[in-house]
């Protein structure tokens, strides 16, 4: 990428993978569900849902937020909302202890617009929703970080 970035090693990735890359360079983030287990048997999420850690490297390591993109909503997707479910209490405990916070990403059929929700211990929050046409996707990121998600390239603002 022009913007000091690596692409991917393997040329795959969801397009809200792909565009966090157009925030530039110190803008970290793990594709979670990539990772696999040194074990028996090989973790691995369905690809309608991924998960991504974003973090900073700035004097050691902090976590910044934790996101499960859907690719869609539906339905069944929804219940990622529900605080009183068992599986969202896991993901918001695992954000506490990490410190970070916790999003849920409903894709459009795997793109944008993308409709972003911070998940509380009680509730979850519609923050926004992330649209943009090919011409302005970075500038749409970038401000959709730092003036939505209030997310800047060295932390939380």
């Amino acid at each position: 990428m022009s913007n000091g970035v690596k692409p991917r090693y393997d040329g795959a990735g969801t397009e809200f993978g792909l565009r966090h890359r157009d925030l530039g360079p110190g803008f970290l983030m793990m594709d979670i569900d990539r990772l696999h287990a040194a074990i028996d048997i090989d973790v691995k999420l369905q690809r309608e849902n991924e998960m991504f850690l974003e973090y900073r490297s700035v004097n050691g390591i902090s976590y910044l937020a934790m996101y499960e993109l859907k690719h869609a909503r539906t339905f069944h997707s929804e219940k990622a909302l529900d605080m009183e479910l068992l599986a969202n209490q896991v993901r918001f405990d695992i954000c506490k202890r990490l410190g970070c916070r916790c999003f849920v990403v409903f894709a459009t059929n795997g793109k944008q617009p993308f409709s972003f929700y911070e998940l509380f211990e009680d509730r979850s929050d519609h923050i926004g929703v992330l649209e943009y046409s090919e011409g302005n996707a970075a500038e749409a990121w970038q401000a959709f970080y730092r003036d939505v998600l209030k997310i800047g390239r060295y932390g939380n603002l």
